[in-house]
């Protein structure tokens, strides 16, 4: 860097904070920086420029930084901007010329190819071979052109997909846009206030009743206590047996189950969404009884999954341990200078972010 010297320097994963940047800044005899801090043992960003640098601070953030950067007239820096800008141009003009002389080959050719098959002489045999090889070569072209700016870098057996690259890198850039909608009547709305009133009536009406009855309202209020009677603190203190635990899925059970839901529905107007509801049952019943009372209460049934052994848990900690930690290699051990535990922490804590398999597993149970 000293050697070099440029006037304006941006270093990535600095890995340090601003004091240590400053002292760089003043061994390196420049006038002015900005520094944007790392995070535990990652990221961090530093700018540095000289005097005759004038830098004006646009934003910033843990991963870039936006400045606008004016210098003198006839400045060497100022140079290089109006170069790059005309490269830009020039570099521009000539993609489109390209383009264009791509469509005109293509056409050139196709034609060509097709006059010289028409006249179906042996005379014009060679130059049929001849069309069709210049017909390759401009397609092989158009082809590579849009592989490239479709930023796709796979081809099935070489096959000529110009459509689907032309429509991968015209949909990279397009925003997904809501042209209309249909209102309770089936009448098309394209305006963006009426679109608007179609969307909060419809889910403002989606998980509401009208009018909930009052005797609803008292069902719900006269089971619930206002204050917790003794009997049920003895109950809550006490301990849990296995036949707290564990409750009977029977039809007995599961009709007062979906009648308490129907009523709490009723009565506070927060309707509970059946088609989009899933019940989760033992593995130690029958599929033909889940499937009875999962229809029995509307709900579709849902695979439960039991918990990983916690055998087999320390044996994937301890197959990616050996590879992360020795390189994969069984018949060499190296020290392992971090614990597995230290090694799930987040970066910012100093780990690599490695999932907890144990916590991770309890976690997807509980979502079932």
């Amino acid at each position: 860097m000293q050697e070099e010297r440029p006037e304006v320097m941006v270093i990535m994963e600095t890995k340090s904070r601003e004091g240590n940047m400053e002292n760089l800044r003043v061994k390196l005899g420049y006038e002015g920086n900005l520094v944007v801090d790392c995070v535990g043992k990652s990221g961090g960003l530093v700018m540095f420029w000289d005097k005759i640098i004038d830098v004006s601070l646009l934003s910033f953030n843990i991963g870039h930084i936006d400045v606008s950067i004016q210098v003198a007239k006839n400045h060497a820096f100022e140079s290089m901007l109006e170069k790059i800008n005309s490269s830009t141009n020039r570099l521009g003009d000539w993609n489109i010329r390209k383009r264009v002389d791509h469509k005109k080959k293509i056409n050139k050719w196709g034609k060509e190819l097709k006059m010289a098959i028409n006249r179906d002489n042996p005379a014009s045999w060679k130059n049929i071979a001849y069309c069709e090889e210049k017909l390759d070569v401009a397609l092989e072209t158009e082809e590579i052109y849009w592989r490239q700016r479709a930023k796709v870098d796979w081809l099935n057996n070489r096959d000529k997909n110009l459509r689907f690259f032309q429509a991968k890198a015209s949909v990279r850039k397009a925003r997904n846009r809501i042209k209309g909608l249909k209102d309770e009547l089936s009448v098309w709305k394209g305006d963006d206030d009426e679109m608007e009133g179609i969307i909060s009536s419809y889910f403002s009406k989606l998980f509401t009743s009208s009018n909930p009855p009052l005797v609803a309202i008292k069902l719900i209020l006269d089971n619930v206590e206002k204050t917790i009677p003794s009997y049920m603190i003895t109950v809550l203190d006490a301990k849990y047996n296995e036949k707290d635990v564990k409750g009977r899925a029977d039809e007995k059970n599961c009709r007062p189950a979906r009648k308490v839901l129907e009523d709490y529905a009723i009565a506070t107007g927060q309707l509970v969404n059946f088609s989009k509801s899933a019940v989760c049952m033992s593995l130690s019943m029958c599929t033909q009884d889940m499937e009875n009372l999962a229809d029995l209460v509307g709900m579709k049934l849902m695979d439960c999954h039991e918990r990983l052994p916690k055998t087999l848990i320390e044996e994937i900690y301890r197959l990616s341990a050996r590879f992360w930690l020795d390189g994969g290699n069984e018949n060499k051990r190296k020290m392992h200078w971090c614990s597995w535990d230290r090694l799930c922490k987040p970066k910012r804590d100093g780990g690599l972010r490695f999932r907890d398999l144990e916590t991770f597993n309890r976690a997807l149970l509980a979502n079932q």
